[in-house]
């Protein structure tokens, strides 16, 4: 009762801040000697060129659901790769090849029985198109997207559209320019012009999970959650490290007060982004809904280490003064 009472207050006061991946096949590979393993669960590969030679000597880095690196292996001459003795159970893994003149190469597997996963990768040539860091997007469409960002996360919508107009004007295949000026128009509520924008995006880079993160965030913007939410679990399951998406979609769910829901996405989305305030916030009124107040209360003083001049940091310190004598109350 005691923390009900406490979570009616917190709301009452306006004190909420809020308003699996997809499977690798099982294939045998063709001709490859698998060397000798003691583990249970393998993750393996071939590496192609566009010509359809071996990638030969070319780093494969095998991920944690988190984008954290736990092993790397070389490609041999034939292009093959082996990631052994990995841990038995149901284990989600993002595979990365990074090779010099190629576009970077991501793709999810999930392990979940003694067969090996196995992944066929064939490598594109560098485009123009990918994240921000691309080096192959001119510097001037860099700067104009970074400028765009900086307004976007001030709140200046209008003002972050014209510069994300920008770089695309400047670099036609920014795809993630593309997404930040949907972004911006649907909070601006245009609602037509950032479904062209999100359909330029999925013209130059099909099945994105990013380009799925920002439709469901269109969707969401224009009132259908049901809508987004679809969009949500597309881009989870492409990439479930896709950070935007996991948070969205529990934003949505702690809405709809389905606290033990939003849980697993917001634990998720604080993990991949604990630079952005809006994980840890989030995360601190799902705790507050569930019932976990000393855990809530940890949250808020690692959100109040890491961002004390946020604007939220003033009325934030008063809730956890409330917090905090209320649990020193119920011992």
């Amino acid at each position: 009762m005691r923390s009900r009472a406490l979570l009616f207050v917190f709301l009452a006061l306006g004190w909420g801040v809020s308003a699996r991946a997809q499977a690798g096949m099982t294939i045998p590979v063709p001709g490859a000697q698998i060397p000798t393993q003691t583990g249970v669960e393998t993750v393996q590969g071939q590496v192609r060129l566009p010509n359809g030679k071996p990638g030969a000597n070319l780093t494969v880095t095998l991920e944690n659901a988190y984008g954290a690196a736990l092993k790397q292996a070389t490609t041999d001459p034939t292009g093959y790769f082996y990631f052994l003795d990995l841990p038995d159970g149901d284990n989600y893994y993002e595979i990365e090849v990074d090779a010099q003149g190629y576009a970077r190469y991501v793709d999810s597997v999930v392990s979940c029985d003694m067969a090996p996963r196995t992944l066929f990768i064939t490598l594109t040539p560098a485009t123009m198109g990918g994240a921000a860091k691309d080096p192959t997007v001119p510097k001037e469409a860099l700067s104009q997207y970074a400028k765009g960002v900086s307004a976007m996360n001030a709140g200046q919508a209008a003002k972050a559209t014209t510069y994300f107009q920008k770089a695309v004007g400047i670099c036609p295949f920014y795809v993630d320019s593309y997404l930040r000026l949907s972004a911006t128009e649907a909070d601006q509520h245009h609602f037509d012009a950032a479904q062209k924008m999100i359909d330029r995006a999925m013209h130059l880079k099909k099945n994105s999970s990013r380009v799925y993160a920002y439709l469901g965030y269109l969707r969401m913007q224009e009132g259908k959650p049901h809508e987004a939410k679809k969009q949500f679990n597309r881009a989870i399951r492409l990439r479930f490290s896709d950070w935007l998406a996991q948070l969205e979609m529990g934003r949505i769910l702690l809405g709809e007060k389905n606290a033990k829901g939003a849980y697993s996405y917001l634990s998720a989305a604080r993990k991949l982004r604990p630079d952005l305030p809006s994980a840890h916030l989030l995360y601190y009124d799902d705790l507050i809904l569930l019932g976990r107040n000393q855990e809530a209360l940890n949250e808020l003083n690692s959100f109040l280490s890491h961002f004390p001049k946020n604007p939220q940091a003033p009325k934030l310190r008063k809730v956890r003064t409330a917090l905090q004598a209320s649990l020193r109350s119920s011992r």
